[in-house]
Parts: structure tokens; C-alpha cells; sequence
């Protein structure tokens, strides 16, 4: 996150990086944040997929886990 942009528009730009990948799964994933962490319900594939996409949009790190049926994202660096 930029010292100009605010916490939406730093989500923002986080769900147009993964729309397309959330999209193309057959398994109808949902996305949220909460708390600053990214929450997607989605098969190991397509979380390799959002960490790469993120990574590239947001231009910082992210770490991945799993979470029950989700995977979170958290950003470092951002």
C-alpha cells in the first residue's frame, strides 16, 4: 500500500487482480477481506494462482495459508 492510498483502495486493486483467476474456477470461489487478510475459498491451484497475481499487482510480498476450507493472504511489505 502506497503512503496516498487508503486501505479500500488497496483491496481494490487486490480483488481486479484476482477477479479473472475467481472467475475461470469451476468451484465458485468467494473472496473477502478481514482484518487486513485476504480470505478466498479455493482449491490449492488457484491459491498459487491469487499468490502470483497478487504478488505481480500489489508489488509486495504475500504469505499464504491454509485455513480450513480457505486460504488467506496476508501482505508484507504493502
Amino acid at each position: 500500500m502506497t503512503s496516498n492510498e487508503t486501505y479500500n483502495e488497496f483491496a481494490g486493486r487486490a480483488y481486479l487482480a484476482i477477479e479473472e483467476i475467481l472467475l475461470e474456477t469451476s468451484e465458485r470461489p468467494t473472496a473477502e477481506f478481514y482484518a487486513g487478510t485476504l480470505f478466498v475459498k479455493c482449491n490449492a491451484a488457484a491459491a498459487a494462482k491469487i499468490e502470483t497475481a497478487l504478488i505481480k499487482a500489489l508489488r509486495c510480498g504475500v504469505i499464504v495459508s491454509k485455513v480450513g476450507p480457505e486460504y488467506s493472504f496476508d501482505f508484507v511489505g504493502a
